[in-house]
């Protein structure tokens, strides 16, 4: 029987493409399997009811596995003609699951459904798909994540989130979950005592078990699971739950937390977060996309790119998208392409936030390139910084590796240090992570400094975002840290009992949960010259500048290196970025806030993520313009061209504030600096 060879798609028009379906013949457990490969017309954008229903499809999302798997023979049939194909043994074991014994299932599967072979024709149309990928899965009737084969209890596990995922009502701005009226009540008797929920249980051995399996780390099933309705299901062996209950599962393990007594609790809650970023579907800015999928694996590289992009479209636009070759060329060129792409078109450096010394695989190329090949140890800062709140960048690329963009200088780092891992990071063994901090703390604080206290405490603060403390809390949780910390420079004086002080519930153990991030993540605490306490990038060297650059959100950290030979110019190494109380809000480039201003997060309602806004305690009002720029003379003219802010829903239309309004309004000392 002859191999099977793909007969070519048409070219896409339009948005019109050619796609195959696969029908998977009905057949009983053990029985050879047959499918059927035709070719349908599918419109980019479509939804499943925009789909007739005798061409509807399911998608089928699972992790290919590795070359040296055994390989199984299925039939093809294609134009009355009948052909062999092999293909590896996860996916053998998934159309044997899938199967009906009684109707024919129709399917797209990744490794059938596209031509797999090394061909010019097959590479034309990957191109074409790459990028309508996301369209795929988010048109198909439903889409199957399939885990695997039963093993390590995951029936279990399976059954004990359905259980969660069914019992709650979870909301993802509070992160309150609500018992349902109906849930069980071994359920409701679980959550009233979840301190007690154990390490050693047989369930948390289950859902931890779960979440180790390969599917979660794989890059191309982010988008997969984005794009899938919640009417769509995750399959592991024979036991199945409705993807939307076990979104709502996770979301309330997110919440209600894991035993910190186990001693693999660090790598249990580093699951669950992969775990959480995977399956949320939430809007995600093209910042948080890039973030999911370059802790990911793939078989090729570029595959960073290319497994999110039907992702990126809805964050950014198609216009951008098309702009991204999907043609594979070498990474470095990929990425250094994608990143002046989305500087031309949005007038943005914000993802030097992906870029550094402090995050360098063997690729090599300039610092300011964005390395997606190499995870990092990172914190969100989004609600933290404002350092150029909504200013564009003027940045250009200047050949030769040189990236020109303008900034401010606002200080220098002269001591660098993370916290020491201890041994015992289990909540009921914590006096020698105490002891480390109060060591870090003598060692470069000053107590009565409250400035600097403030700032270190901030800074220490940090993971209680990823940690999902709410929003509205952050500020009580931050004073009660304040409190901690203070009592933690002297450990001998050191109570575990300060209820006294503290106002917010918990905060005892989040101050932990701080102290444990710092020590696996070893992100190093940094002090500069000025006085200033925040965190700094894996690699920060003591004379390494504070740098505000136009367009970025977030302050980098530059390394000075030798002068250009040609131009005598002096050109800087991006190490990564830094958070620092006192520069974080846009110090550096407009001065202080006035008094009583601060920024802080506000809802955005339409798309449901948290934006910086300035709060005045006189009034009580948080505006989404910054205080300190006089908005009035950026107001465009109706027929005026213009950057445009992307503010809330009803917000006047400005420009951005750029190097022209600086030297004019303020005395801020901007230059140009050149990046290699």
């Amino acid at each position: 029987m002859k191999t099977l060879e793909h007969t070519p798609l048409k070219e896409p028009a339009q948005g019109l493409y050619e796609i195959r379906v696969l029908t998977l013949w009905k057949g009983h457990c053990g029985d050879q399997i047959h499918i059927e490969l035709t070719k349908q017309t599918f419109t980019e954008g479509s939804k499943p009811e925009d789909i007739s229903p005798g061409q509807r499809w399911e998608a089928l999302s699972y992790t290919w596995g590795d070359e040296s798997q055994p390989h199984h023979e299925i039939f093809v049939y294609t134009d009355n003609e009948v052909a062999s194909l092999e293909i590896r043994a996860n996916l053998h074991v998934a159309l044997q699951q899938l199967r009906d014994a009684n109707v024919d299932r129709r399917l797209w599967i990744d490794a059938i459904c596209m031509d797999q072979s090394d061909t010019q024709q097959s590479r034309m149309e990957k191109a074409w798909q790459i990028p309508i990928m996301h369209d795929i899965y988010h048109a198909a009737a439903s889409t199957i994540i399939w885990l695997g084969e039963a093993y390590e209890d995951s029936d279990l596990a399976i059954e004990f989130l359905k259980d969660l995922g069914r019992s709650f009502i979870f909301d993802p701005i509070t992160y309150e979950a609500r018992v349902h009226e109906n849930a069980p009540k071994h359920v409701i008797q679980l959550h009233a005592d979840w301190p007690n929920f154990a390490w050693n249980s047989p369930e948390h051995k289950a859902i931890c078990a779960l979440f180790a399996r390969n599917w979660f780390g794989r890059v191309w099933t982010r988008q997969e699971a984005f794009a899938a309705s919640d009417s769509s299901s995750v399959l592991c062996g024979s036991s199945s739950i409705q993807l939307a209950d076990f979104r709502n599962a996770v979301q309330y393990l997110a919440v209600r937390g894991l035993d910190v007594r186990s001693r693999t609790h660090a790598a249990d809650l580093a699951r669950l977060t992969l775990v959480l970023a995977v399956v949320q579907q939430a809007y995600a800015t093209i910042f948080t996309i890039v973030d999911l999928v370059r802790a990911g694996e793939c078989f090729r590289p570029q595959d960073k790119i290319y497994g999110c992009l039907g992702m990126i479209k809805i964050a950014c636009g198609p216009r951008f998208v098309s702009t991204v070759p999907t043609n594979y060329p070498h990474e470095l060129e990929l990425f250094q392409t994608f990143f002046l792409r989305y500087l031309e078109q949005f007038g943005t450096i914000r993802l030097l936030r992906d870029a550094g010394l402090c995050q360098r695989s063997d690729l090599g190329g300039p610092s300011w390139v964005p390395d997606w090949l190499k995870d990092f140890a990172k914190l969100d800062l989004s609600l933290e910084c404002a350092a150029s709140h909504g200013m564009r960048a003027e940045a250009e690329f200047m050949g030769s590796g040189i990236l020109r963009v303008k900034g401010c200088f606002a200080d220098e780092i002269n001591e660098v240090e993370c916290l020491r891992l201890v041994k015992d990071l289990s909540s009921d063994n914590f006096n020698e992570a105490y002891a480390e901090l109060s060591r870090l703390m003598r060692r470069h604080l000053d107590a009565e400094n409250v400035d600097q206290m403030h700032g270190f405490v901030r800074a220490l603060t940090c993971p209680l975002n990823a940690l999902r403390v709410p929003i509205e809390r952050l500020d009580g949780k931050r004073r009660d840290i304040y409190e901690l910390a203070k009592a933690a420079m002297h450990p001998e004086r050191f109570q575990h009992d300060l209820s006294s002080r503290l106002r917010e519930p918990g905060s005892l153990n989040d101050f932990q949960s701080c102290i444990r991030f710092f020590m696996q993540c070893q992100l190093p605490f940094v002090f500069t010259e000025k006085g200033k306490a925040g965190i700094g990038a894996d690699g920060t060297q003591p004379g390494d500048l504070v740098v505000a650059l136009l367009g970025s959100t977030n302050l980098s950290l530059l390394r000075p290196t030798e002068r250009d030979a040609a131009s005598h110019q002096q050109h800087h190494q991006l190490v990564g970025f830094c958070s620092m109380h006192g520069y974080n809000w846009g110090e550096t480039l407009l001065g202080p806030l006035p008094e009583g201003v601060t920024v802080v997060p506000r809802l955005n309602q339409e798309r449901g993520v948290y934006n910086p806004h300035y709060f005045d305690a006189s009034t009580g009002q948080a505006s989404f313009w910054d205080p300190r720029i006089d908005w009035e003379i950026l107001t465009p003219r109706p027929d005026e061209p213009a950057w445009t802010i992307n503010a809330p829903p009803g917000e006047p239309r400005r420009k951005v504030p750029n190097s022209e309004y600086f030297l004019s309004q303020h005395t801020a000392k901007l230059v140009d600096i050149y990046l290699e």
